[in-house]
Parts: structure tokens; sequence; C-alpha cells
């Protein structure tokens, strides 16, 4: 069975306390991770829920924290896309510039708001 990275529970975490969306915290409780590409520039983690969860009713994507590291070119961020049924499908992070290391471990996540700070 494959494993969330340090990074990836970072923020899903991050998103349980942070994000104030119904049944997103319910989600990301009983999510798994089945696949991960790694770009260069960031991750597209795929992540399965049982379909029997209730569903999140707000748009998708739901914005993530700010991600603050030294392997993250110009800081990045993280958004979580919603599958056609209303489950957590996709979690993507990115750098705003061009790298994203493969292996984070030194991170700061914080809400977009206090990034402009």
């Amino acid at each position: 069975m494959m494993e969330y990275t340090q990074l990836e529970r970072g923020v899903l975490n991050w998103m349980m306390n942070h994000v104030d969306v119904p049944n997103l915290a319910d989600q990301i409780r009983v999510a798994v991770p089945t696949e991960r590409e790694y770009t260069g520039h960031g991750f597209f983690t795929t992540l399965s829920v049982p379909l029997d969860i209730a569903r999140i009713e707000t748009p998708s994507p739901i914005n993530g924290p700010v991600i603050e590291s030294p392997g993250v070119e110009y800081g990045g961020a993280a958004i979580l896309f919603l599958d056609d049924f209303g489950h957590i499908e996709i979690l993507e992070m990115y750098a705003n510039g061009d790298r994203f290391a493969e292996k984070i471990t030194d991170f700061r996540l914080k809400a977009w708001e206090e990034s402009n700070h």
C-alpha cells in the first residue's frame, strides 16, 4: 500500500484544520493515496475515498495552504480537486518557480492571507 509523504500528510492535515468545507475533514481522514506523479514542478497525488462517504458540495478545486520550503522555488501551494461525485480525487502541489524538490521534509504551511505579509 502506498504511503503519504510527509508533505502530503502535512498539507492534508492543514486542510482538515483550516478549510471550512462540510465533509472535507471526513473524506481526508479516510482517503488513501493510490498514485503519485512527480513533474519536477510539483506533484499530482491521486486519492481514493470510499464511495459511501458523504459528498462535498463545494466547487472544485479547494484551495489549500501556501507551501514555503527551501525545496520549493519561490514558494508554492496546494489545491485539492474533486471528482464528479463530490469526493476528493487529486492533491496537486506546485512551485511558483521552476523547481519543486522530489523529497521535502523542511516546510511551513500558511493560509493565503498570511503569505502576503
